[in-house]
């Protein structure tokens, strides 16, 4: 089962992200903003199976609302993010 998880939401100069991936392969993890423009893109490579922490300083980002979305052969996700100052 593919889990995303981010916090804290909302989010300020940083922001702590946990995935659960179903199976190992490529993967990226992407932020959009609510036009469907990509912003950052946070991760993009191999991954193995299984959970996975990180934290990103996104302090360069503007107050907003912001879809954070992880996809991976075979799945996607995505996860409503806030960024306040």
């Amino acid at each position: 089962q593919v889990v995303l998880e981010a916090y804290p939401n909302p989010f300020g100069a940083r922001m702590q992200i946990r995935m659960g991936v179903p199976r190992p392969g490529p993967v990226r993890l992407t932020l959009y903003d609510v036009l469907g423009r990509e912003v950052l893109c946070l991760y993009e490579g191999e991954q193995a199976a299984g959970w996975h922490n990180q934290a990103w300083d996104v302090s360069q980002l503007a107050s907003g609302l912001y879809l954070l979305v992880l996809e991976g052969e075979g799945f996607r996700t995505t996860k409503t993010m806030v960024k306040v100052r």
